[in-house]
């Protein structure tokens, strides 16, 4: 019987009979240490003549007779049947808690050593701890997951160093435990521990799988340190016996391993024996694989977020178990499927993330004559992400300069599409007063579908905007042009991007106008010609687009009177008067009934008279009556001193020194002008002096040296009376112009008093 020296003392005081770490002398240390045949096992045990540590003996070390790694304990050693060295042993838990081939790893002195990688099919059951072991460096970040049902029994994770302080531990409630990777503080022993918190389910204890990684993934082996096996010694239980990153048939120790010979071929993907080498593939089938003990298969599969991964697997089970397995491109796993007949599949697996993914397939065991197993994978990606909107036929019209043309007649198309953020546009030309229709049918539950119409000048000009099965417009054309329709998606579309819809376009006719029997007096120069006298006709047409000009002489001072009358309902008519050199005088522009314009004509001459219809109903043009009509303007009484109309027939006055001559009782009459003639000799001032009011007639003054038809001096203020005054520069007769300027009131003319003198 041999005995270990106590390994965790400062927390658990243990003595136990079991494997030591390293003591000199003992009794189960490898080939070439300090013992030495003859050591200090006694005669009588079942070790070979001369070996302190033969493979098979019932020393307690990796890989011999008596661990619980392959027991091969056989009738006549020491051990007896139904030991506790074997997995169901007699002394583990009782019940149906079916153990794993890890125990008995019960405490922390009978922990498993343990090597970074992925372990599965492993066993938890209430009341039996699962204790590993692993060194680590200073420095050294580890990650433990655990995966498991919560359902059928809640599992704990821990992780202690070697004096029992935890490092790390995770004990949530749900599904799946996981430690985060965390750095160890000192080089050392530490130690995995799982325990089984609360057994629920239908079967005692739960099964998990476990998940190491030391920075990152894999790890180096340390067969120098005498706490670890130099050896693999199982080659076929897809773990990491001797810690050197090799598992199985990847260590050169089972080089000579029945199930590791190189009958095992390697397929076309290898080597793809880890994360990082993972073979890239895409979805699909995939025939003639092949699984070895030891070496794992990864393949990398990128998807987008949303997708949905399956995988599957299909073998003979009777040639060798083969597992499944999705993990994160980190290596952490998400999904797998351990079960025990001809296939393996999982999935779906909703990506959160997009990235790359990977599927680890591994043979678990190895079964029947031949060393591993063939194995066909199938992938699967099912792409969650909408479907595109599929452009129609009459694309690129995304812009308004970008316009279908429908030409000019009726247009009708079916199954086009509206995309999100793909306007749809179309050119229609159309006439004044044409009613352009317009219908997009289309489902609103499919995504809502808008209309508008722009003018000529690109102008918004009508819209439709329901949130019905059909947007429609019936828009009567105020200006002739190129009006351009925008069909778009506004907002409520469903899962599947953007919506079809139907499209009709057509116009109504512009109705007939009839012209008048006045036509063709569209503009200023075809003006038709009214007679002077007055002038009444009814029945004229104001038509869209089509002024009606007329012409009418006129006297200055006559009061000339224009009415159009007419029905505003059916169209708004207008009325100007233009001047005889053509500029606008005025005009009537009230938006009811009738327009008419009344005014005291200043300027003799044609007189021209524009109608035409501003706005118009349904129904083109409007009928009107027109009617134009002079007064004659009033007398000018002439005075006494006519006719003095010229310099030639003037008035003679005698002047002198002040007061002079005096006039009263003159009348400055439209257009007959009144002239006065005095004697002046050089060096006199002329004085003259008009006096009038202003409110009935501006009267203005001029004087005009002896033989000049240019005046020296004027009076044309706009006030009451006027007052001049000139030095002659010669001597002569000089004339005194006197005439009534454009200022006038409703009577012709003016009275004035007039006072010519010299000094």
């Amino acid at each position: 019987m041999r005995c270990w020296a106590p390994i965790f003392l400062s927390l658990w005081m243990l003595t136990a009979c079991q494997v030591d770490i390293d003591p000199a002398g003992d009794d189960h240390d490898t080939a070439g240490d300090d013992d030495t045949a003859g050591d200090d096992d006694t005669a009588g045990d079942d070790d070979t003549a001369g070996d302190d540590d033969t493979a098979g003996d019932d020393d307690d070390s990796f890989g011999d007779d008596d661990d619980s790694f392959d027991d091969d304990d056989t009738a006549g050693d020491d051990d007896t049947a139904d030991d506790d060295d074997t997995v169901n042993n007699d002394n583990g838990p009782t019940g149906l808690c079916a153990e794993d081939s890890y125990e008995e790893n019960d405490s922390e002195a009978t922990a498993v050593g343990i090597a970074p990688g992925y372990y599965s099919s492993m066993a938890a059951c209430e009341g039996d701890l699962d204790f590993f072991s692993i060194h680590l460096a200073t420095g050294d970040e580890i990650a433990v997951s655990l995966f498991f049902l919560n359902s059928e029994g809640d599992i704990d994770l821990h992780v202690v160093d070697a004096a029992g302080t935890t490092l790390a531990s995770s004990t949530s409630i749900n599904d799946n435990e996981e430690i985060v990777p965390t750095a160890v503080p000192a080089s050392g022993l530490y130690l995995i521990k799982v325990s089984l918190f609360s057994d629920s389910g239908f079967s005692p204890g739960n099964s998990y799988d476990l998940q190491i990684s030391v920075n990152g993934f894999g790890g180096s082996g340390d067969d120098d340190d005498a706490t670890q096996p130099s050896a693999e010694g199982n080659c076929t239980d897809n773990f990491d016996n001797d810690l050197d990153g090799a598992i199985d048939c990847a260590d050169s120790d089972c080089a000579a391993a029945p199930n590791c010979s190189s009958n095992c071929p390697n397929d076309a993907f290898e080597d793809n024996d880890s994360f990082n080498n993972a073979a890239t593939i895409a979805p699909g089938a995939y025939a003639g694989l092949t699984a070895c003990i030891g070496d794992d298969d990864f393949y990398a599969v990128s998807v987008n977020a949303g997708d949905k991964i399956s995988a599957s697997l299909s073998f003979a089970h009777s040639e060798g178990d083969i597992d499944l397995a999705l993990l994160t491109a980190s290596g952490v796993q998400l999904l797998h499927s351990t079960g025990s007949g001809n296939g393996e599949a999982l999935g779906p697996y909703t990506a959160p993330i997009a990235g790359t993914y990977l599927l680890r397939v591994w043979l678990q065991s190895d079964l029947g004559s031949n060393p591993g197993n063939s194995y066909s994978l199938s992938a699967t990606v099912v792409s969650t992400a909408p479907a595109a909107c599929v452009d129609d036929a009459y694309e690129n019209n995304d812009s308004l300069a970008t316009a279908y043309s429908l030409g000019t007649g009726p247009f009708s198309a079916s199954s086009l599409a509206a995309c999100p953020g793909d306007d749809d546009w179309y050119s229609y030309y159309l006439a004044y007063g044409e009613v352009l229709n317009l219908d997009a049918i289309f489902s609103d539950s499919m995504g809502n579908i808008d209309v508008q119409l722009f003018d000529p000048s690109g102008a918004l000009y009508s819209g439709a905007y329901s949130a019905n099965n059909n947007e429609q417009l019936n828009v009567a054309i105020p200006s002739t042009g190129t009006w351009r329709i925008r069909v778009f998606l506004n907002g409520g579309d469903d899962s599947v991007p953007g919506n079809t819809y139907n499209l009709s376009v057509s116009y109504t006719s512009v109705p007939s106008c009839a012209d008048d029997s006045f036509e063709n007096n569209d503009s200023a120069a075809t003006a038709h010609t009214l007679p002077t006298a007055l002038f009444n006709a009814a029945g004229l047409t104001s038509c869209p687009g089509d002024d009606d000009w007329y012409s009418y002489y006129a006297v200055a001072g006559e009061q000339l009177s224009v009415n159009a009358l007419f029905a505003n309902a059916m169209g708004d008519i207008n009325v100007e008067l233009y001047t005889p050199s053509g500029g606008l005088h005025s005009g009537s522009y009230s938006q009811t009934d009738n327009e008419s314009l009344n005014l005291a004509v200043p300027i003799t001459g044609y007189w021209q008279i524009r109608v035409f219809l501003g706005n118009d109903d349904a129904n083109p043009g409007n009928n009107y009556s027109l009617s134009v009509s002079y007064v004659p303007a009033a007398n000018c009484s002439e005075d006494a001193y006519e006719n003095n109309d010229s310099g030639s027939t003037a008035t003679m006055v005698s002047g002198g020194p002040y007061p002079g001559t005096s006039i009263n009782g003159l009348r400055s009459c439209p257009n007959d002008e009144d002239w006065f003639r005095l004697w002046a000799a050089a060096g006199d001032t002329v004085v003259v002096n008009l006096w009038f009011t202003h409110a009935f007639g501006d009267v203005d003054a001029e004087i005009y040296p002896p033989g000049s038809a240019t005046p020296v001096v004027s009076g044309l203020t706009l006030s009451d009376n006027e007052g001049l005054s000139t030095v002659a520069n010669i001597s002569g007769h000089w004339l005194v112009r006197v005439y009534l300027a454009s200022f006038d009131d409703s009577v012709p003319g003016n009275n004035y008093n007039i006072e010519i003198w010299q000094y």
